[in-house]
């Protein structure tokens, strides 16, 4: 963790190998929680050569969201597309008359990063942007963790936590 705190960004591989101490939490949400860095996580089977071309951006218009997309942006700045999926039924934290999918885009925009926006219906949010990063042929998603307390997250279970167990993408995120 000290190491990861005097860096710009946490980069971990796939989380407990077999050497691996047995803690409650892997070393991703150790990583995640303790840093105070965003966290680049890399799944195994992920080829070292290929770019961040096509960078995805869960929106849900949270702290931690924000906190994700600014450590992302040294690799938006350089990304050939940028899509930022809102999942309004996931419940967006803002208040009414505020579109939080366009404000987002607006503010990319002002930093020279062109973004396209979707909208995505369900109420499932990790499994919805995870689909779309497959679609898509997505090569990394920026997305906040742990929206919602920890204990909550893995009792009724959350977007994050699906995204940790499911994804076969790099995962850019922020607490």
């Amino acid at each position: 963790m000290i190491h990861a705190r005097h860096a710009d960004l946490a980069v971990v591989g796939p989380a407990d190998g077999p050497s691996r101490r047995k803690t409650p939490l892997s070393l991703s949400e150790d990583m995640i929680f303790a840093s105070g860095r965003p966290t680049l996580l890399v799944p195994s089977a992920w080829r070292s050569d290929r770019q961040a071309d096509h960078i995805v951006i869960a929106w849900n218009a949270s702290a931690e969201a924000s906190r994700a997309v600014a450590g992302a942006l040294p690799l938006l700045y350089s990304a050939k597309q940028v899509s930022v999926v809102v999942v309004p039924q996931a419940g967006l934290p803002v208040p009414d008359g505020i579109d939080p999918g366009k404000a987002i885009v607006r503010h990319l925009g002002c930093h020279g990063v062109v973004a396209d926006l979707f909208t995505l219906e369900g109420s499932e949010a990790g499994h919805i942007v995870l689909d779309f990063c497959i679609e898509r042929d997505a090569d990394l998603l920026v997305m906040g963790a742990y929206g919602h307390s920890k204990l909550s997250e893995a009792i009724f279970g959350g977007a994050t936590c699906y995204v940790l167990r499911h994804a076969e993408v790099p995962i850019l995120l922020s607490r």
